[in-house]
């Protein structure tokens, strides 16, 4: 039903005796219309560009170890007072999250300290805490059963990144004992693969690499 009112002649024999008038509410009808206009086509050309980056977003993560992906908010801004819409792309060491036009956000797994067991209310919003060292990262969605897949993704890449980088260290410190700079040396090599559950199943003393004792 169009709840728009229309001018009547009644209405205009109201300024016939004006050289020009144009009324409030004609001025509204126009503003109405242009703004209506204007959202819808805005609307539109948002729908097209995130189906398109959409499309070429699945195109390069069909051969790869991405584990999920899709558009999520972010709190951002100044203050940390503004959701911020990103595609964010997880893998089993990384989250990626990737804002309109730069460079995406990289989130590695070894520095996450936490991700909240369950759905936290933040800004009146169902929310994912991701604990880090130097702070915290809060992830939003609309769709709450999207939401939800998040978390549990989320939970059990870190799980088996703590796992992965847990084995490798023992190893490591089994063969070469154990110091920062094998630490710091399995993190990098961790940050710099694609870990998949496979990798840890097949884990050997033979493939941890050799250390030059020259070179600690």
């Amino acid at each position: 039903m169009n709840s728009r009112k229309k001018l009547t002649d009644a209405d205009q024999d109201l300024y016939k005796n004006f050289p020009l008038v144009i009324s409030e509410r004609w001025q509204n009808e126009v503003a109405e219309t242009v703004f209506e206009t204007i959202n819808f086509e805005a609307d539109k050309a948002e729908h097209k560009k995130k189906a398109k980056q959409k499309k070429l977003f699945d195109l390069d993560e069909k051969e790869s170890d991405c584990i999920l992906h899709g558009y999520i908010k972010k709190l951002g801004g100044p203050w940390t007072s503004s959701w911020q819409m990103r595609y964010a792309k997880l893998y089993p060491n990384r989250l990626e999250l990737h804002p309109d036009s730069a460079k995406p956000e990289m989130v590695f797994m070894d520095q996450v300290e936490e991700v909240s067991p369950e759905l936290v209310q933040v800004k009146n919003e169902q929310c994912i805490v991701v604990r880090m060292r130097d702070g915290k990262i809060v992830l939003t969605n609309p769709d709450e059963i999207g939401l939800k897949e998040w978390l549990t993704s989320l939970k059990s890449a870190h799980k088996l990144s703590q796992e992965l980088l847990g084995s490798m260290a023992k190893k490591a410190g089994k063969i070469y004992g154990t110091d920062s700079n094998n630490k710091n040396a399995i993190i990098a090599a961790h940050r710099n693969t694609n870990v998949t559950e496979a990798t840890l199943a097949n884990l050997t003393t033979d493939s941890v690499p050799r250390i030059d004792d020259n070179k600690r």
